[in-house]
């Protein structure tokens, strides 16, 4: 028997050899597999010899592309641009990628980067959170500078580990007359109110008692304005008050007067009542004399 050459079964399913991928833009696809030759074509496959007699059977081409995938018609997924589009003639004038291309081309091209921009920033830093310990030292120094500003501190205080802190001051700039001066000046501030100090006259005992009645005749005529004036506002706002302060006042003097005759009464039935006493005090007497000079008469009458 003779050998006979062994020939390749073609299989039902193809094996994919090369993958070709189409791309159709920003829209989602699904990779789809497909044969651009047909089922007929990989059923009716052509043999190629390979020169050794041999049959070589050609296994089609698989090609890989996608397709587009249906999704839901909303606002939010029919544009990534925030829906410009549809705004409709309000933003018509705005050039976004969904444009016609000729419009995003000649926006492209026209377009020039700006050179030699000055870039400002403006406003106030936001302030770093500190800590307790920081905060109160930040504190002290803006205190400090501010006491710099104004004149009563002339430079900051010099300290000095385990020692004194002194000042050193020239010999030479001590002996100049010209800026002895200027070597114990002292804080702006501080010369104003001595300058001033010094063109005030010389204060006298007379001065101070002037002073002080100039105050007091002062004092009495503003507190005779607010009583005038607190006068004038009572009688301005409370009118229908005058009846009745009238009828009180009547009233008042009919009670005193009242008062004063039960008093007048009284003292006389008091004075009343002590002359009966009296009265009757001197009959209790006569009759007591009386009847001793009776006992008297008759124990000297002879028996």
């Amino acid at each position: 028997m003779g050998c006979v050459p062994s020939t390749r079964v073609s299989s039902s399913v193809p094996r994919a050899e090369s993958v070709m991928v189409k791309d159709t833009g920003s829209i989602p696809t699904t990779p789809v597999l497909t044969n651009p030759a047909g089922d007929v074509e990989r059923r009716d496959s052509v043999s190629k010899s390979d020169g050794t007699g041999t049959d070589v059977q050609e296994e089609p081409q698989t090609v890989f592309q996608r397709t587009p995938t249906p999704r839901p018609q909303t606002s939010e997924t029919q544009s990534p641009d925030s829906g410009v589009h549809e705004l409709y003639d309000e933003y018509a004038d705005v050039v976004t990628e969904f444009s016609a291309p000729e419009k995003v081309r000649a926006v492209e091209l026209e377009f020039k980067p700006l050179a030699d921009i000055e870039l400002v920033v403006e406003g106030k830093q936001c302030p770093r959170r500190m800590s307790g310990k920081d905060r109160e030292r930040h504190e002290q120094e803006a205190i400090l500078n501010k006491l710099r500003t104004e004149g009563l501190v002339l430079r900051p205080e010099s300290k000095a580990s385990g020692g004194v802190a002194f000042e050193l001051v020239s010999a030479e700039i001590e002996d100049k007359p010209s800026t002895k001066g200027a070597a114990r000046q002292l804080p702006p501030l501080l010369q104003k109110k001595r300058r001033k100090n010094k063109d005030r006259s010389r204060v006298t005992k007379e001065s101070i008692i002037d002073k002080l009645e100039k105050a007091e005749d002062r004092r009495k005529k503003q507190v005779e304005e607010k009583v005038r004036k607190a006068k004038a506002f009572l009688e301005e706002t409370c009118p229908p008050r005058k009846p009745v302060e009238e009828e009180a006042n009547i009233t008042h003097a009919v009670k005193m007067a009242s008062k004063a005759e039960s008093r007048e009464k009284r003292l006389e039935d008091m004075v009343r009542k002590l002359k009966a006493k009296e009265e009757h005090a001197e009959r209790v007497r006569r009759r007591k004399l009386l009847r001793q000079a009776t006992i008297q008469d008759s124990t000297e009458a002879p028996v």
